[in-house]
């Protein structure tokens, strides 16, 4: 072989191996885990008879207060599917919002909106 050709194959091969990340300076900040929050959920008919407004971000679990469980029917701001848990920390199993379901089998524990398409 002729060293002409060995050479460029050899430098080559030690540039690969001595890659490293480079630094560049610029500093990305996290974002919130759930920023920018809307009116996403209303429970109808929490005992006694109020209605209970979710104000959560798309994407995020939010977990119901302690004292609402229970509700008549729900209604989903427009664009949006919920799932509705059992468990705290949308755990559990879930029903699914806008459809048809029981609501008074179970109690409700956690809730989480995605944008319906």
């Amino acid at each position: 072989m002729h060293f002409s050709t060995i050479l460029p194959v050899i430098a080559v091969a030690l540039g690969a191996a001595n890659a490293a990340p480079v630094d560049d300076g610029v500093v990305e900040p996290r974002g919130l885990e759930c920023p920018h929050e809307m009116e996403l959920l209303k429970l109808h008919g929490v005992p006694p008879g109020g209605v209970y407004t979710g104000v959560g971000t798309p994407d995020c679990c939010q977990n119901l207060p302690d004292n609402i469980n229970d509700f008549d029917y729900p209604e989903v701001t427009p664009g949006f599917q919920c799932n509705i848990y059992t468990g705290r920390d949308c755990t559990g199993s879930f029903i699914t919002v806008p459809g048809e379901v029981k609501y008074h089998d179970q109690e409700w524990r956690s809730w989480k909106c995605t944008r319906y398409e």
